[in-house]
């Protein structure tokens, strides 16, 4: 938690998630895929979430945190 949110892992029907809190009750919720062979949709996950945090940080939201 490079950053500082707190996050939990959680694993739906067929997928598993990631529950992202970024405080004052807002939070992302983050699908993974199931099989190796979505590496691609993984490492998109990822780029999804990195794009999360960077836009909080950049706005005015963040100074309440």
């Amino acid at each position: 938690m490079e950053h500082g949110y707190s996050f939990e892992p959680f694993h739906a029907a067929k997928h598993p998630y990631v529950v992202v809190q970024l405080g004052e009750g807002k939070s992302f919720k983050f699908f993974f895929p199931s099989s190796a062979s979505d590496v691609r949709s993984a490492d998109n996950c990822v780029s999804q979430i990195k794009r999360v945090i960077r836009q909080r940080l950049a706005s005015n939201d963040n100074e309440k945190v």
